[in-house]
C-alpha cells in the first residue's frame, strides 16, 4: 500500500535527518522533505522511533502539522531527548490519537509548554509520557484516566 511505503520513506528520512551535519546537502534535502510530509501529512506514527541520539526538536519547532491526526509512538525511545518544550506552538487540534508519544524518552525532563496544545476532549493519550522517569511536572491535558503509568 501507498501508506506503507510513504510511512518507511518518512522513517529512512527521519532517522537519516538526526545523523546529518546541518551543512550536508543530503541534511537538506531530507528537512525539505520532512516539511513536507509534515504540512500534508496525517499520520506521524513511529516518525522519529529509535532516533536514540535525538537531544532537540528544534529543527521541527516551525513544523506546520495543522493536518495531523495520529502521532502514535513518534518519538518513542529517543533515549537522548531532554527537552519536547519546542513544540509548544505546534496545532494540534485535529489530533485524535497522540499515545505513546514520548514513551521511553527516559531522559526527558520537560514537557511544561506543551500545555498551550489545543488537544480535544476525545483525544487520545494513552502512556504519552510513560518510562519518563525524569519526567517532573505533567501537563494537566497529559493527566487522565486513559493515562497510563509514569514508569
Amino acid at each position: 500500500r501507498l501508506s506503507d511505503i510513504v510511512r518507511e520513506l518518512q522513517l529512512v528520512a527521519a532517522n537519516i535527518f538526526w545523523r546529518e551535519k546541518e551543512n550536508d546537502e543530503q541534511y537538506k534535502e531530507i528537512q525539505l522533505f520532512l516539511l513536507k510530509v509534515a504540512q500534508y501529512g496525517k499520520y506521524f506514527v513511529d516518525m522519529f522511533k529509535y532516533c536514540v541520539n535525538l537531544k532537540t526538536l528544534k529543527h521541527i519547532k516551525n513544523w506546520n502539522i495543522g493536518n495531523g491526526e495520529i502521532f502514535i509512538a513518534m518519538f518513542d525511545r529517543c533515549y537522548s531527548l531532554i527537552d519536547a518544550n519546542d513544540l509548544q506552538d505546534w496545532n494540534m487540534s485535529k489530533a485524535k490519537d497522540i499515545s505513546y508519544m514520548f514513551v521511553w524518552c527516559r531522559n526527558l525532563t520537560s514537557i511544561d509548554s506543551l500545555y498551550k496544545w489545543k488537544l480535544n476532549d476525545k483525544v487520545t493519550k494513552t502512556g504519552i509520557i510513560q518510562g519518563c522517569k525524569e519526567l517532573k511536572n505533567i501537563p494537566s491535558a497529559f493527566k487522565g484516566t486513559d493515562f497510563c503509568p509514569l514508569f
